[in-house]
């Protein structure tokens, strides 16, 4: 089942004027009271960025920050969207991405991605 559209386009970078979706969660990651050993962006979508600033700029803010993004993306509207992922999106030290075929396996995908992440933080 594809998902519901509201009208809007796809952006991993347009989620406020001159802000990044990444860059709004690197300002929330930075400003939280709590400390911890990785500080991760999980970025997830059908879509290339296509509205709003280069999602590149935001990835490589956040990643100067010291947090990782890793990626998530959905195959089902553009088949190459994890070459996109892993050309602009995902950034940082041990970031990855995990690739659902569709959306009928978006859960097994997420369920893979939470595991590696799980299993990177014992090194």
């Amino acid at each position: 089942m594809p998902p519901r559209s509201s009208g809007c386009r796809a952006s991993c970078s347009a989620a406020a004027p001159r802000s990044a979706g990444p860059s709004i969660t690197r300002d929330a990651v930075s400003r939280s009271p709590f400390r911890a050993s990785r500080r991760v962006i999980d970025v997830s979508g059908d879509g290339s960025n296509n509205r709003g600033r280069p999602v590149t700029l935001a990835r490589d803010e956040a990643v100067a920050a010291g947090i990782g993004i890793n990626g998530l993306p959905i195959l089902a509207l553009e088949p190459d969207l994890d070459r996109y992922y892993y050309d602009s999106v995902i950034g940082g030290p041990g970031a990855f991405m995990v690739a659902a075929q569709n959306y009928e396996t978006f859960g097994d995908a997420i369920l893979k991605k939470l595991i590696t992440e799980i299993a990177a933080n014992g090194r």
